[in-house]
């Protein structure tokens, strides 16, 4: 994510430092793109990236201090860690003659401590009927291990059939719906 940086005064802004504070500030990493000054109406930007070292809710906060009279500015930063890693979000089957049919591979990765469980799984979309799938989750994913989704377009008519692979998992401690979608077109 970027965090904009304008200066709306009328003096040049120094910049002293850009610092993480709060409780989980390992799990952020800060890329200062600004320098040490910004102009009067200039603009710069600084990158916050989101790599968590542990499963659930993940805070810091992003101090920016300066010359301004509201130093420090803070911007409060969070997000959920998950235990479960999806191989993609996207399975594109390309064109495939209608009645033929063509399969990929999806794989559901755990890599926390706690079995996932997976479940409520369904294709959906309207052209979900030219879609199936088969698993090896079933009710769940052991620690350290995967599990995997055959996904086989078999195009009933021609066009473009796109639809989604949607599952729910608690890979966060908190139940949650992923989905990954499905492009394909018949010929």
């Amino acid at each position: 994510m970027n965090v904009t940086l304008t200066n709306i005064g009328s003096e040049t802004l120094n910049l002293n430092s850009i610092t993480l504070s709060g409780a989980n500030t390992g799990d952020f990493l800060v890329t200062n793109l600004c320098g040490s000054t910004l102009a009067v109406g200039a603009s710069c930007t600084v990158q916050v990236a989101f790599r968590p070292s542990a499963t659930g809710l993940r805070t810091a906060s992003l101090n920016i201090a300066d010359n301004a009279a509201n130093s420090p500015q803070t911007v409060p930063l969070s997000g959920t860690g998950t235990a479960l890693h999806i191989s993609t979000n996207l399975l594109q089957f390309g064109n495939v003659t209608v009645g033929s049919s063509s399969s990929q591979l999806l794989t559901l990765r755990n890599l926390g401590f706690r079995t996932i469980s997976v479940g409520r799984i369904k294709i959906i979309g309207g052209n979900g009927n030219n879609y199936s799938q088969t698993n090896t989750c079933g009710s769940g994913i052991p620690p350290r291990s995967n599990c995997t989704f055959t996904v086989t377009f078999t195009p009933q008519r021609q066009g473009q059939l796109n639809a989604a692979l949607s599952f729910s998992t608690n890979g966060s401690g908190t139940q949650a719906v992923s989905t990954v979608s499905l492009r394909g077109r018949g010929e």
